[in-house]
């Protein structure tokens, strides 16, 4: 067997013991300026706006965490075996003042945003067609499932 049969049998192998995994363990927490200043746009104008328009994507619920927080206690708070990685982390850690939006579609984790130092939501976990209601009055935006 040559060296290329022999890397691509691992490589392929790789990939199908990795397949069974779930996608939770693949999901970098990303900050996303762009979602930041939308969401804080809408809190200001008081406007209101179904969630899956303001974050779209396949996705079904959304767990809102307000950081700062422990790995473990996110873990916790929504039930899903998510490893915190990427911007805003710290030693498996969010380190930020804001929220920590976790995207899941059917169980699985297919999305983690950071708000940054922005904290707009308060803590739950909502469908992907809540009403995101702003409030000029208000540091956060009212979440309220249809």
């Amino acid at each position: 067997m040559t060296l290329r049969a022999v890397l691509s049998a691992c490589v392929l192998a790789l990939t199908v013991a990795l397949g069974g995994c779930g996608v939770s363990g693949s999901v970098s927490v990303e900050h996303d300026k762009g979602l930041r200043e939308e969401l804080t746009t809408l809190r200001d104008r008081g406007e209101s706006k179904p969630f899956n328009e303001v974050v779209p994507g396949d996705w079904d619920q959304a767990h809102l965490v307000i950081g700062p927080k422990s790995g473990e206690r996110i873990r916790e708070m929504t039930d899903l075996d998510v490893e915190l990685r990427g911007d805003g982390t710290f030693q498996g850690s969010f380190t930020q003042d804001g929220n920590l939006i976790i995207l899941t579609r059917d169980g699985e984790v297919v999305r983690m945003i950071s708000t940054g130092q922005s904290r707009v939501f308060g803590e739950g976990t909502v469908s992907s067609s809540a009403i995101l209601h702003g409030n000029p009055d208000s540091p956060q935006i009212r979440v309220a499932n249809r």
